[in-house]
């Protein structure tokens, strides 16, 4: 009997302990702070000083259903006319969820020239990956969740690292400045898709 008691007694501390384990051993908890609405949550690392790829991680909360932001983010022929510093973003083929994408973005004195192979996995994650273009590296994830009851959160997280000569603080300020811009252009035409208005006031950008 006493055997029995202790048994269920390790079941009811360890069974959670050994949950949060799990999870935390398969990426399923993490400590990043989730944005409130009005926010946007903006991370650029480096694993090393001076190392390449830089990692930028951005989550933003959409006022518009995940069907919404998932039709917004695969309508390639058209982001170019919403996206700012999109030059051209053109389908150059399609087999099943796999889709070849060329995109141009010019900012200042740089331009990035892509060829992307993306593999949409509806209806929350959209992955890419480098193929071709004038970057080393371009690789990186959208994910699509709901939120809130009418709601989506929105991440973005991507690993950069130019095939050409620029320093790594240039590249890492444009990112910071173009990427959430970009990110934020996806919020607005999807809330206009809606047949929502955009709440009043700037998103606060938190680190």
């Amino acid at each position: 009997m006493r055997g029995y008691v202790f048994q269920n007694i390790l079941k009811v501390f360890l069974i959670p302990f050994m949950t949060i384990f799990i999870c935390q051993q398969e990426g399923q908890t993490s400590s990043i702070a989730i944005p409130k609405e009005g926010q946007m949550l903006v991370e650029a690392e480096a694993p090393e000083a001076g190392k390449w790829p830089l990692h930028v991680r951005i989550i933003l909360p959409v006022e518009a259903e995940p069907a919404v932001v998932w039709k917004v983010l695969t309508d390639y022929e058209h982001m170019a006319e919403f996206v700012p510093h999109m030059t051209r973003c053109k389908v150059i083929g399609r087999q099943g969820d796999t889709v070849t994408v060329e995109e141009v973005f010019k900012h200042l004195l740089v331009s990035m020239e892509l060829l992307l192979s993306i593999k949409e996995s509806p209806p929350n994650r959209i992955d890419f990956r480098l193929v071709g273009g004038n970057m080393k590296v371009y690789d990186g994830r959208w994910s699509i969740e709901p939120h809130n009851p009418v709601g989506t959160l929105l991440t973005l997280e991507v690993a950069v690292q130019p095939g050409f000569y620029a320093p790594r603080s240039l590249v890492s300020w444009i990112l910071k400045k173009s990427l959430p811009e970009g990110v934020l252009s996806i919020r607005e035409k999807a809330v206009k898709d809606s047949g929502k208005t955009l709440p009043p006031g700037e998103v606060e950008v938190i680190p």
